[in-house]
């Protein structure tokens, strides 16, 4: 019994421990995204597939300097973009 007490203590501790040893999240900025993670989102952004479009959109969400370079794009998912969803998510960026 002592010994399953005692590992269960230790293992408790080295959760806490791990816990305070995490490092700061890192700002985001586009630079520190893969080319290829970039692109895609972009892809996605001009798609027609709904679900992509959103996937884009909230790519420029968390990427403001990337949204400048998409802004008409922006613009008109906003106007005309076929789902409500598309449409808001752009209204929201847009603002």
């Amino acid at each position: 019994m002592a010994i399953v007490g005692w590992s269960l203590a230790s293992s408790m501790l080295g959760c806490t421990t791990r816990e305070q040893e995490t490092p700061p999240m890192q700002t985001r900025a586009a630079e520190n995204v893969s080319p290829e993670m970039r692109d895609r989102a972009l892809r996605g952004l001009h798609s027609e597939d709904v679900r992509l479009q959103l996937e884009g959109l909230r790519f420029l969400e968390s990427f403001p300097e990337v949204k400048q370079q998409q802004l008409s794009r922006v613009e008109e998912l906003a106007k005309s973009g076929k789902d409500a969803k598309v449409r808001s998510q752009a209204a929201k960026i847009l603002k």
